[in-house]
């Protein structure tokens, strides 16, 4: 195919030339299974190769296509349906000299979303000369499509697990209450309340498998409110309380703290993920403390343990999906707690770190920016 109007040719005929000269090299790319598209510096179509014309439904290149219309003809989304903006493309990116690798897009071709994995680089002559760039698209509809499907069913699968859960702890808890006014003894409380805190634990760990695929697939959205931290770890304790050891921990915020800006139920999640593992890991007769500090334009939080600590060799890994400590620090569940905690942490806004010492004790500490309304 030829290039387009005639402005700079020769650095587009420069440009034919690194493929021309080697018609080995041009049939290899004609005959590679990925879209690869040339184009001159001012990001319009030199070349593209079969596959590509059939990726992007045979754009023509007979006349000055530029990036700007390529992208009205394509309209190009981000993976959560947002529309991507010029700055934000491959091609764009290594027309400024980036190198831009694996960006995942969606184009609409014929009524329907092509998701593809866009790469872009600079092309230079051997003085350095930019001479405009390469980016190759591999389609990647049918990994999209079942990543698709597959969250379908985790929802649905979680919605079918959440409704049987919900009438076993609300029957729980009405039984429960007919314990209590009854004569039976303390075994069959026991036997009530843990039915309870399992079927609790159950639904946490639903939510994790709901959190994760959302957070995978960009749709996870926060509910942000101005929150004042002492009144809302206290309230925390209490609503705590009848599924963990909360009688060990000890809260020390301060009133004087500034309002942070969170989700009240993802940052319950967030420490109630954290307190678990704090008590989880320290011995029945340790304190477990939650303290806060105000730094600049944030506000940091902090649970410390006198635990059994985390190894060296697990510390790089504490927030890895569905790791599991190799340690002394073992655990039930989905190995997602702290890696659902920090996505959480990090859609805030925020980061998550810990420090810790064998036989000493841990301490998870996580940021949360503070309320817009009390910066102004």
């Amino acid at each position: 195919m030829e290039a387009a109007g005639g402005y700079g040719a020769d650095d587009i005929n420069r440009l034919l030339a690194l493929l021309d000269r080697n018609s080995s090299l041009d049939a290899t790319i004609e005959s590679v299974a990925d879209g690869i598209v040339l184009y001159d510096r001012a990001g319009r179509i030199v070349r593209m190769n079969a596959a590509a014309e059939r990726l992007m439904g045979c754009i023509p290149v007979d006349g000055p296509l530029t990036l700007e219309s390529q992208m009205a003809g394509l309209q190009p989304e981000t993976t959560d349906g947002r529309p991507v903006r010029l700055e934000e493309t491959p091609v764009w990116r290594a027309l400024q000299g980036e190198r831009a690798p694996g960006v995942a897009m969606g184009l609409r071709l014929h009524g329907r979303v092509l998701w593809v994995a866009a790469s872009a680089a600079p092309v230079r002559a051997g003085d350095g000369t930019m001479l405009g760039v390469v980016a190759t698209f591999t389609d990647i509809t049918v990994l999209g499509e079942l990543k698709q499907q597959s969250e379908d069913v985790l929802r649905a699968v979680s919605h079918d697990l959440r409704s049987p859960l919900t009438a076993i702890q609300g029957y729980a808890q009405l039984l429960e209450r007919e314990i209590r006014r009854s004569a039976l003894g303390d075994r069959a409380f026991r036997s009530v309340d843990a039915i309870i805190a399992n079927a609790k634990k159950m639904n946490s760990m639903i939510q994790d498998l709901v959190d994760r695929a959302s957070a995978e697939s960009g749709h996870l959205k926060l509910n942000r409110v101005d929150l004042e931290l002492h009144s809302f770890m206290h309230g925390l304790k209490e609503r705590l309380a009848t599924v963990l050891d909360m009688e060990r921990v000890r809260i020390d915020v301060s009133e004087a703290l500034p309002p942070v800006s969170a989700d009240p139920d993802r940052l319950e999640r967030i420490l109630t993920n954290l307190l678990s593992n704090a008590l989880k890991y320290s011995a029945p007769d340790t304190e477990v403390l939650v303290k806060a500090q105000h730094t600049h334009d944030q506000v940091s939080v902090s649970v410390v343990d006198r635990g059994v600590g985390i190894a060296a060799e697990d510390m790089p890994h504490m927030f890895d999906r569905f790791y599991r400590a190799r340690s002394s620090r073992k655990a039930d569940g989905l190995g997602l707690g702290l890696f659902i905690t920090k996505t959480l942490v990090e859609a805030h806004g925020g980061r998550i770190w810990v420090q810790s010492e064998p036989g000493k004790g841990s301490v998870f500490t996580f940021t949360l920016p503070e309320a817009i309304t009390h910066e102004l």
